[in-house]
């Protein structure tokens, strides 16, 4: 989908493996900070009239490192300039099923109406890591030649550790396990404030809202 010196977009901060990858194939890459709402649209609206974006890599369900969701109105924004500027959107969502708030968020996938979307997943944030099973979905003529690809360099992947990950996903173990990942995940973040607030207690207005702002709480 592209080529060396391609302009794509990535929010800052972001991932840390992510921009190796894109600096390992010549592309340009633009960072967009991240508010409490996310990535703003109209700033990647603004690089775009400059560099003409061929790519938008996003995180928007509790962003790594930042633990912000992209506000619903950011979302439909970014994928009005998507459709209208023939961008495509690769929405990285590893965490979505782990919020212990219990509220649906709603994908960029799950509202993208024109096919400019595509979606990655893995297990490796909810099942186990050491699997090394993940997932995309996305018009047929991409996954086709990212089949390919793939079939290439590795010959395919695992046929064993994809039937452990598909019987364990049609069970009915499935769910209590997101369930109890997520009262683990609740259980940790209580613990890390409570150990900021008792320790650091002169520091301690500064330090809660940073560690509210990582952890998408208040």
């Amino acid at each position: 989908m592209l080529k060396p010196g391609d302009a794509v977009v990535l929010e800052d901060p972001s991932y840390s493996y992510n921009l190796p990858i894109f600096q390992s194939a010549g592309l340009r890459i633009f960072p967009l900070p991240v508010d409490k709402d996310g990535i703003n649209p109209e700033d990647l609206l603004g690089l775009h009239k400059k560099h003409r974006i061929r790519m938008i890599f996003l995180n928007p369900i509790f962003q790594n490192p930042t633990g912000t969701v992209l506000h619903i109105n950011r979302r439909k924004r970014i994928l009005e300039l998507s459709s209208e500027y023939g961008i495509p959107v690769i929405e990285d969502d590893p965490y979505s099923l782990t919020s212990f708030a219990g509220e649906e968020i709603s994908t960029l996938k799950s509202m993208d109406n024109n096919g400019n979307v595509l979606y990655i997943s893995s297990l490796s944030k909810i099942v186990a890591s050491g699997l090394r099973i993940g997932w995309i979905i996305g018009p047929k003529s991409v996954i086709d030649r990212l089949s390919d690809a793939k079939q290439q360099v590795d010959f395919g992947h695992g046929s064993f550790t994809q039937w452990i990950a598909n019987d364990f996903l049609d069970s009915e173990y499935f769910p209590a396990h997101i369930a109890g990942l997520r009262g683990h995940l609740e259980k940790r973040r209580d613990a890390m404030v409570s150990s900021l607030q008792q320790f650091l207690p002169k520091k301690w207005i500064i330090i809660r809202q940073m560690a509210e702002f990582i952890c998408g709480v208040g």
